[in-house]
């Protein structure tokens, strides 16, 4: 375990980069959108407020220039809790070696939606290992999540550098795979280099 990779936050520090916090009330979607029906209005219908552990994305100079109004935030899980809803998915699939391998690509960000937090021992709790979840991305106004850190008065932990970053380049680069329709033969194009 390592608590180099965090610090423990003051409420009263407003929020940064890499800044995890717990219960966080966000904005998700529930029910289907009926696309028989009309659209205006089902989009309020379906939004759904939930608590939901998530760790700041935006950049730390953006919020700390006051270039943005709301803050990106992705949610993360408990390993045990991610392993248990990843074991149900697997059914009669799931084998022991297969989730070592799965952890694996995640720390070695050949799972590029996922991204491992470390466990730590802080001052006031034990940090388990966590996986931050790329596909489940919420956005709250800047100035309601510093006022509700701040109401919670409680201390939070922060990613420091240079694991701050690492995890904004995994988000990075999930967000900027691109698929090409048809991509280069390899073996014809080393066959035609072979050509003089």
């Amino acid at each position: 375990m390592s608590t180099e990779w965090y610090s423990l936050v003051s409420p009263e520090t407003e929020v940064t980069q890499g800044d995890i916090i717990f219960s966080c009330p966000v904005l998700d979607w529930a029910g289907e959108f009926d696309p028989k029906s009309e659209p205006d209005g089902q989009l309020a219908q379906m939004a759904d407020g939930i608590q939901a552990d998530v760790i700041v994305l935006t950049q730390a100079c953006d919020l700390m220039h006051g270039k943005v109004d709301t803050v990106i935030l992705c949610q993360h899980h408990r390993i045990q809790d991610y392993r248990r809803e990843w074991k149900a998915a697997m059914g009669d699939k799931f084998k022991a070696k297969d989730w070592e391998s799965y952890c694996k690509k995640i720390v070695d960000g050949i799972q590029p939606n996922l991204f491992m937090l470390n466990s730590a021992n802080l001052e006031t709790e034990k940090l388990d290992y966590r996986i931050v979840d790329f596909h489940r991305i919420y956005t709250v106004p800047l100035v309601f999540l510093n006022s509700y850190v701040k109401a919670r008065a409680v201390k939070r932990p922060s990613l420091l550098a240079p694991y701050r970053e690492h995890l904004s380049q995994s988000f990075a680069r999930f967000f900027m795979r691109v698929g090409l329709p048809q991509n280069i033969q390899r073996a014809d194009a080393l066959s035609s280099s072979l050509q003089d």
